[in-house]
């Protein structure tokens, strides 16, 4: 993708320098997502177009008062089954196999509908998430208040700029999302986000934290580039509990357009799995890696990526960065950005 954008930005430059006519220069950017160059670029793009179409699809068809009463009687199914293998009737493994069958079963077609729509929206929003593009004022603001250089060499962004929770879920089960900004009496920067299921059903919950280099652009040269946060929380056979950090460049991709390219990331900084009981304590996490940054870029951009995600037919789970209870609250909480040379 960065490889295109530099490709289309030429191609501009060679407009404006009567190179070649506007006509040739959009020829040619139409043609680009048809070259084997950018093969991965076109992939994406036909995805995002198929999930697109078959989530319209699908909606059309889901009936919600159906849903919620196939749900019900699968719960039932399930408790009976589950009371079988208490009196002896039935195997456990004879259970579980019936139970793990249920969702293909046409009795549920509405049941498998909603888990489909979920399922695929997740799957857009994850593969398409990007920092929110900010406008002056914010930058502006950002960047006198972001940015402290302790040295010639080190550069610290302790604030989050913007924060975006997301979450949805099917069967019985919930999920909690919630982003808290800095305030005079709580000047932390966290989310709170969670996802349980019981009996039957999928639930997510995903927050994001980004913090902007603005104005203050770190200079050209190999960098190492982190993040560091603490964390509460805990789960019990998730299918996703992980926090991720990525940096962002944004680049111009035609007059006052603009677009965020991945630059790296270091994935699963923290990962749950299994049972894992939540402390009291927060737990400190740094995610880092090494790269180039290009003192010529628009903006950089620290995203703080944290994601829950449980699911069952028969039995319980949860992922939780965000769940409170007696003595502690879960969350994931912001405590700088850094680039050090």
């Amino acid at each position: 993708m960065k490889d295109m954008i530099v490709e289309i930005n030429k191609l501009d430059d060679d407009v404006g320098l009567g190179r070649i006519t506007q006509e040739t220069a959009n020829k040619t950017a139409a043609s680009l997502i048809d070259d084997p160059r950018y093969n991965q670029v076109k992939l994406k793009k036909q995805i995002d177009e198929r999930d697109h179409e078959i989530l319209l699809r699908d909606k059309s068809r889901f009936n919600d008062t159906e849903y919620n009463i196939q749900l019900k009687d699968m719960i039932v199914e399930i408790n009976k089954l589950n009371d079988d293998v208490e009196l002896g009737r039935i195997t456990q493994e004879t259970a579980n196999k019936t139970v793990a069958s249920l969702i293909d079963d046409p009795r549920y077609n509405q049941v498998k509908l909603k888990k489909q729509i979920v399922e695929r929206e997740h799957e857009i929003l994850l593969r398409n998430e990007r920092p929110p593009l900010p406008n002056c004022t914010a930058s502006l603001t950002n960047s006198l208040l972001n940015p402290i250089g302790l040295s010639n060499t080190i550069y610290y962004y302790p604030y989050v700029g913007e924060m975006r929770v997301y979450s949805d879920g099917w069967g019985v089960g919930y999920a909690e999302a919630i982003k808290h900004e800095a305030t005079t009496s709580d000047p932390d920067q966290y989310v709170r986000v969670a996802a349980r299921v019981e009996g039957a059903g999928s639930y997510y919950a995903d927050g994001y934290m980004f913090s902007y280099t603005s104005t203050q652009q770190p200079p050209s040269g190999n960098a190492n580039v982190g993040v560091d946060f603490d964390w509460i929380g805990g789960c019990v056979f998730p299918d996703d509990c992980t926090i991720d950090f990525v940096l962002w460049e944004l680049v111009e991709v035609g007059p006052l357009e603009y677009q965020w390219v991945k630059a790296g990331e270091d994935q699963d900084v923290v990962s749950l799995t299994g049972i894992t009981s939540a402390i009291d304590d927060p737990s400190d996490a740094s995610g880092s890696f090494s790269n180039y940054m290009d003192g010529n870029i628009l903006l950089y951009c620290f995203a703080l990526e944290v994601h829950t995600n449980a699911s069952c037919i028969g039995s319980a789970s949860s992922a939780n960065f965000g769940f409170a209870d007696i003595t502690r609250t879960s969350r994931v909480k912001w405590n700088q950005g850094r680039i050090i040379y």
